[in-house]
């Protein structure tokens, strides 16, 4: 197992980073908030997660700002998404708008 110190910022690291993340509802945005503090210490380069966990992981991964992904995360209904049936289009536009 490879120690996190050894992969802060600005240290030569071999291979690739992965930030993983859960599901859990609320903890997308508990993300967010472990997220700020990370960034100054950690370099991620991929990006992984289920539920809660991958909405958060695709916003990183689009390289959306971080106070971006908390608004966005605050202020969607995601329970009143599950019933559109216009779902596919509704995610596509969180990307694209």
């Amino acid at each position: 197992m490879i120690k996190l110190s050894k992969m802060r910022k600005g240290k030569k690291k071999k291979g690739k980073l992965a930030l993983v993340m859960k599901g859990g509802g609320v903890k997308g945005l508990a993300y967010v908030g472990a997220l700020e503090v990370l960034k100054d210490h950690y370099s991620f380069d991929i990006y992984v997660g289920t539920s809660a966990g991958a909405i958060t992981a695709a916003f990183l991964g689009a390289e959306i700002e971080l106070k971006k992904i908390e608004d966005l995360l605050r202020n969607t209904d995601f329970e009143s998404l599950l019933k559109e049936e216009r779902l596919p289009k509704l995610i596509l536009n969180l990307f694209t708008k």
